[in-house]
């Protein structure tokens, strides 16, 4: 217990200590969205700490493996492994996967806090018309529109409910009403919530009347909710079916190709060899075939991903109804069909092997 207290206090000097005190506010902002209330240094210098290790563990290979020769080639050149190549090249190594490695894992972190963000964004638009009505309800009892608030507040309402909460505190603490509705709607990128609250507050400073407005807002939510629902479910089969070939169907074809072509060169050149000996002239020219397995696997990894990237674009155009959406879901696609043609490549690879 005492080591793994010490080990997160290490890895929240870490976080804390490469973390740049420009992008603090923006990442703290941004993590609240995603319903963090305190930056995760620990995590952040856990991640640090991982691709230290991984850049350590991979120079280590390198220098066993290709470094382990007096003179290494580089695209025809040749390089001594001297005291001075060797110090530059730790230093721009560790440089450059250091570099790439955080990265990395900092898109991946992105990724998820997106889509928690995204989670709770859709929580709220789901119970937001049930909230509403709960607050006309308490309008028409004759309380003020902060108590309505208040007083609707429930269990049920998930991320709402706490939203809802900070802004009450708010105004109870003498901050202008309009302005933490405001704050609230920043946090989240959500056209309805966006809409439902500027109407309202439009509907507040010119003294209109409130329960109307939310009445007509409320039905106009659930008729939107309805045709988006309806929208999606119609493309439905489509989605289903472009994520198959995207992500199954197409590395798997492209696995059996590669089989195929290596059986027919093997029989090709068996035939060749055997019309050779006989002296025979088959009519057969399967033996001139030029196959070169590496540029093959390279080919169909770079078809795979393209395929990929166009399938999620339009996966996310279908559903989202915006192309730009689906940046977001371009690694899980593309890392996902990679892995899943190279586990279809081992495994049809064996059995041919076994077979043939």
């Amino acid at each position: 217990m005492k080591l793994k207290k010490g080990l997160d206090r290490v890895f929240e000097k870490i976080g804390d200590t490469f973390m740049p005190a420009r992008a603090r506010p923006n990442i703290r902002q941004y993590l609240m969205k995603a319903g963090i209330t305190k930056v995760p240094y620990r995590d952040f210098g856990m991640m640090f700490f991982l691709a230290f290790l991984i850049t350590v563990f991979s120079f280590i290979f390198i220098n066993i493996s290709y470094l382990s020769e007096p003179v290494v080639s580089v695209l025809g050149f040749g390089f001594g492994t001297g005291s001075l190549f060797m110090l530059f090249f730790t230093f721009l190594y560790f440089t450059l996967v250091q570099l790439c490695l955080s990265v990395l894992f900092i898109y991946i972190a992105k990724f998820y806090f997106d889509l928690k963000i995204y989670q709770r964004t859709s929580k709220i638009e789901e119970v937001l018309p049930a909230f509403l009505q709960a607050v006309n309800t308490n309008l028409k009892a004759g309380m003020t529109f902060d108590k309505a608030l208040w007083n609707a507040v429930e269990e049920d309402y998930s991320v709402l409910e706490k939203e809802i909460e900070i802004v009450a505190k708010k105004s109870m603490s003498g901050e202008d009403m309009t302005e933490a509705l405001n704050e609230l709607v920043s946090k989240y990128d959500s056209p309805i919530l966006k809409e439902a609250i500027s109407i309202i507050i439009a509907g507040i400073e010119q003294g209109g009347n409130i329960t109307d407005i939310i009445e007509e807002l409320v039905k106009n939510i659930e008729e939107t909710t309805y045709m988006k629902r309806q929208a999606v479910a119609s493309v439905t089969n489509y989605v289903i079916f472009i994520a198959l070939i995207a992500t199954v169907i197409s590395p798997v074809l492209f696995a059996f190709s590669f089989n195929l072509l290596v059986i027919l060169q093997s029989i090709g050149s068996k035939i060749a060899a055997s019309s050779s000996v006989s002296g025979g002239n088959l009519p057969l020219f399967i033996g001139e075939i030029h196959f070169s397995p590496g540029s093959f696997i390279a080919f169909s990894r770079f078809s795979i991903g393209a395929i990929s990237v166009a399938s999620t674009f339009i996966l996310v155009s279908l559903v989202k109804g915006d192309i730009k959406a689906g940046i977001k879901y371009l690694p899980l696609f593309v890392v996902g069909s990679l892995l899943i043609y190279q586990i279809a490549l081992k495994v049809l690879t064996y059995v041919f092997s076994a077979v043939f």
